[in-house]
């Protein structure tokens, strides 16, 4: 048997014990993800175009002005809260007049609960002008209707990677695994 083909059918029978997002913990395989997706937004590498067109649409669907080239994406940010400070889990800088504004905020629960305060600390350290968005896997339709900010759960991430996920195969291993969440 061909050895190409013996893996490949080794992978069919068990998907997930090959997929990448299975080695990480949950919170970090959804930072990178989104991280690396957001940075996808202006390349234009035709490989990378299936990643760039849920860029646009994750942009969408939290109504964010779509960022200007060049951009910057960064996780685990770091951000003045209080006395002690906090991070924020992914972050898109983009320079206005010489100098780096955040305008896109990415903050991931996935067994925490999201609480009010903690995205209210975000607004006032990043300002009024970034969007920020919660992605959570951890919490009920009566929760996100409380969060000032745009919530995107497991069903709102499919639907914004669905018609991509064939297209490269991060996205293929990443649609598989949040299917399983």
């Amino acid at each position: 048997m061909n050895t190409e083909n013996s893996f490949q059918a080794e992978i069919d029978k068990n998907p997930m014990e090959y997929n990448i997002f299975h080695f990480a913990s949950k919170e970090l395989s959804h930072s990178a993800f989104w991280a690396w997706i957001l940075r996808c937004s202006d390349a234009r590498d035709p490989y990378l175009a299936g990643p760039r067109r849920i860029a646009d649409r994750l942009i969408k669907e939290i109504k964010a002005t779509p960022p200007k080239s060049p951009i910057t994406v960064t996780r685990e940010f770091p951000i003045k809260i209080g006395k002690t400070g906090g991070r924020l889990d992914v972050c898109v800088e983009v320079e206005v007049k010489g100098k780096k504004e955040i305008v896109i905020v990415i903050e991931n629960k996935v067994k925490a609960i999201p609480y009010e305060k903690q995205i209210q600390d975000y607004r006032q350290a990043v300002g009024e002008k970034a969007v920020i968005a919660l992605i959570s896997t951890s919490f009920d339709e009566d929760m996100k209707g409380r969060m000032p900010c745009f919530h995107l759960g497991v069903a709102e991430l499919l639907e914004i990677i669905r018609p991509d996920k064939d297209s490269h195969p991060f996205l293929k291993d990443y649609f598989l695994w949040l299917q399983n969440e």
